[in-house]
Parts: C-alpha cells; structure tokens; sequence
C-alpha cells in the first residue's frame, strides 16, 4: 500500500492542472465581457432618458461620472 503511486491528486494539484487554469482563464473572459456588456447597456439607458428628457445633462454626467469611477475602483481590485 505505501509503495503503490497514488493515482488521485491532491485538491491543491487538481487546482493547479492546466485545465483548471484555463477554465479559470475562460470563466474570467466571460465575467469581463457579461460586465462589459451591462455597462454599455446602462449607458445605453442612460442617453435614452436624456434624450426622452427625463434627466437633465447634470444627472447624466454625475450618474456617468460615477459608473467610471465604480468600474475602475472594481478593475483595481481584480488585480
């Protein structure tokens, strides 16, 4: 029993497998344009109220303004 080679890996190793990182890789892409998307769509939301009026250009550029600022304060931090 102690000679035979143990055939299971470790959770640590398993982790670690090229796999597992390109899965990770992958799930990490995806995240970023799911992101990407919802930000233009917001956006998108954003110049349609202005435009029907319902928000004036101040609120516009402050709601803007602090999408941008929420967007790299989170980039930041993935890091």
């Amino acid at each position: 029993m102690l000679d035979a080679p143990e055939t299971s890996q470790t959770p640590e190793a398993q982790a670690e497998s090229r796999e597992a990182v390109r899965q990770r890789r992958l799930r990490y892409i995806v995240e970023m344009e799911l992101r990407l998307a919802a930000l233009h769509a917001e956006r998108d939301v954003l110049y349609a109220e202005r435009h029907a009026q319902r928000i004036n250009d101040e609120t516009l550029r402050a709601r803007l303004a602090s999408r941008d600022r929420t967007d790299v304060a989170r980039s930041l931090r993935q890091r």
